[in-house]
């Protein structure tokens, strides 16, 4: 269920319409993750540390926007984003 809301929030992100904080975001963080092993969904640097991709740009921005921090981490695959979608 939750890939369905991340699939809304990015399709209204890219229409440009709002999404309710407490809709995305229950607290005071942004919990989003992606695939370790994919780097078209983001990669991290290992010189600098810095995260880069489609899937951080997004998260980021939906952070930036519900006014929010962001807790961004690679998940092994896709069993391990599935169990951490149900565990919260």
């Amino acid at each position: 269920m939750r890939a369905f809301h991340f699939v809304m929030i990015a399709a209204a992100l890219a229409s440009g319409s709002s999404v309710m904080a407490g809709d995305v975001v229950p607290g005071d963080t942004l919990r989003a993750a992606y695939l370790g092993t994919n780097p078209a969904q983001a990669m991290r640097d290992a010189a600098t540390g810095e995260v880069r991709g489609a899937a951080y740009d997004l998260a980021r921005e939906l952070a930036r926007r519900n006014n929010v921090r962001l807790e961004f981490k690679p998940i092994a695959g896709p069993p391990a984003v599935i169990a951490a979608v149900k565990n919260g």
